[in-house]
């Protein structure tokens, strides 16, 4: 079995890395949750020779990657020294990541992936049982080849988690307490004489002394604590994450977007206080401060290409126009009024040279691009009824997707079009697509497009038409919505949302895979909304505080997807 060490960055959602601090000789912080057999940090002056006679027998471990400062003493009596790849753990030794450092760690053919701060032994197998002992932190573990009957199980000063073959997490809280989740099959958990299982996507949180709590699907922060196990034996995702910045306020956040520089832009509107007109704002996540812009009043869909120019519709003066900017907080302001009626919002394509918009009123409207100046103007689709509209670019800024309604917001068929107005294919992708909001995604390499089918789930087609099929994932019914790729990523994750009725809330999921379990994160939460770079991602939601006053308070995020530690 092969365990190649690649690097896994997906851009996506994920919260807070919790996480214990423990202490030693050489950085002296708070007492450890469990002291190791020799005081972790409490370096020898010289490392230890392992002896190779009598080597305790029982379960034994190999230290296969190291990140930043890793100790271990491989045998009960030896002391602390650096760990290194390739070093045996044998039973009764100790392993400790400590700040900002990480290990995988091979058991037979079991993988464990290490968080920082974390401190876990080996104990003497009995009755075909292994055990890890988990003093403090956290590790992943991906649970194969197992002899017939054998068992391994982690445990805790709180509770036992036993399984035979699976992907799992245990988390030791560094406030007392267990947490464990189940990535893939099932997990026993045992604790105060009381059992439960967990199943995949589900954990158990267990208190001092208490029983394991029933299982629930897994909270937001512990989807991003699974980011951390970034390794393909485990088959995880989601990247490490640490919040940068956040904003409450009265009123609604719409339309963000991201500049080339990482400032976050939004629209920001109080109907609470209707006589006060719109503003656009820009927030610096590095430093949490707020830019308001001199950009006020009825503007819509302001959007950036890479170089920082602006692109927005304006509805002053009575007609639509479509303007830019040479920069956001540029007083210099250039506006076309195309000649058709009713444009629409700008879209730049990814290359920064044209601006695609639909147009139109009354019972038909297409799709057009220009540049940014207005010259070049090119009528792309010619339907001569019905709406073209839900646009997309292709990421070489080549071909268009769109969706095509006998009326606007009806379902209806998955087109694409090339850039100098020519069909390709000359035939719908996908039929009974939803058209109520922006439902088309292409994937950043180009190879796939996603769209929500009308009750039969999220669908997959090739630009050209070929390969059309449902994700497995998505066969529940009930309505999909807001598909949409991480930028950095070729493939996964896909972002949507779903509901199962008009009932239930709202609620984003990220699917990991064509088949996976979809991580679902959380109620009327609109996002992610990826920096250029992939590197960032914000997140938000506007919630109805006073339904007969009409009040509203926003909650926007900002997210860091670079790991602390990942080289």
């Amino acid at each position: 079995m092969s365990h190649k060490f690649s690097r896994v960055v997906w851009l996506v959602m994920a919260l807070l890395l919790a996480a214990c601090t423990p202490n030693g000789g050489v950085e002296p912080t708070a007492p450890p949750l469990a002291s190791p057999s020799a005081g972790p940090g409490t370096l020898d002056a010289a490392p230890q020779p392992t002896p190779t006679l009598g080597l305790p027998t029982g379960p034994r471990a190999a230290i296969v990657e190291l990140i930043n400062q890793v100790e271990a003493h491989p045998l009960p009596e030896s002391g602390w020294q650096p760990a290194a790849v390739a070093m045996t753990i044998y039973t009764g030794g100790e392993v400790w990541a400590k700040e900002n450092a990480t290990a995988r760690v091979q058991l037979d053919e079991s993988v464990i992936r290490v968080a920082p701060n974390t401190i876990f032994s080996l104990k003497p197998a009995a009755d075909q049982t292994v055990t890890l002992d988990l003093a403090q932190g956290q590790v992943w573990l991906n649970v194969e080849g197992l002899a017939p009957g054998e068992t391994l199980e982690v445990q805790t000063p709180d509770a036992v988690a036993a399984v035979r073959g699976t992907r799992f997490s245990v988390r030791v809280l560094a406030e007392g307490g267990t947490v464990v989740s189940t990535r893939e099959g099932a997990v026993a958990v045992t604790a105060a004489g009381s059992t439960v299982t967990v199943d995949a996507g589900m954990q158990s949180t267990i208190l001092p002394g208490g029983a394991p709590g029933q299982p629930a699907p897994l909270s937001i922060p512990e989807q991003g604590l699974w980011g951390m196990a970034a390794d393909p034996h485990l088959d995880v995702a989601l990247p490490v994450a640490r919040e940068l910045t956040s904003l409450t306020g009265p009123g609604i956040v719409m339309n963000p977007a991201w500049s080339p520089d990482n400032q976050l832009v939004f629209q920001h509107y109080d109907p609470a206080q209707p006589d006060k007109a719109s503003r656009w704002d820009a927030l610096d996540p590095a430093t949490g401060q707020t830019i308001v812009t001199s950009l006020y009043g009825e503007l819509d869909g302001l959007r950036f290409n890479a170089s920082g120019q602006v692109a927005y519709l304006s509805y002053q003066g009575g007609s639509n126009r479509i303007c830019t900017r040479p920069a956001l907080t540029s007083p210099t302001e250039d506006c076309f009024t195309p000649d058709v009626s009713g444009a629409g919002w700008p879209f730049w394509s990814p290359d920064g040279q044209w601006i695609l918009f639909y147009a139109g009123g009354g019972s038909v409207m297409n799709l057009y691009r220009s540049r940014p100046d207005g010259s070049d103007l090119l009528q792309l689709t010619r339907w001569a009824t019905g709406a073209a509209h839900r646009q997309t670019w292709s990421p070489d800024s080549q071909q268009v997707a769109y969706v095509y309604a006998p009326q606007y917001g009806q379902d209806g068929q998955l087109w694409v079009v090339n850039r100098d107005g020519t069909a390709s294919p000359n035939l719908p992708l996908l039929k009974n697509v939803f058209g109520d909001g922006q439902h088309v995604a292409w994937s950043p390499d180009g190879a796939l497009l996603a769209a929500p089918v009308a009750q039969d789930g999220l669908w997959l087609v090739q630009p050209d038409g070929q390969n059309a099929r449902r994700l497995a994932a998505t066969a529940a019914a009930g309505e999909y919505r807001s598909v949409e790729w991480s930028q950095t990523a070729t493939g996964w994750p896909l972002w949507y949302r779903y509901r199962a009725s008009e009932a239930d809330p709202w609620v984003k999921y990220a699917l990991l895979s064509e088949t996976a379990q979809p991580f679902a994160l959380g109620e009327d939460l609109w996002g992610p909304i990826w920096s250029p770079d992939g590197s960032r991602a914000a997140l938000g939601s506007n919630l109805k505080t006073d339904p007969a006053a009409n009040q509203y308070e926003y909650h926007l995020t900002v997210l860091s997807l670079e790991p602390d530690f990942w080289p």
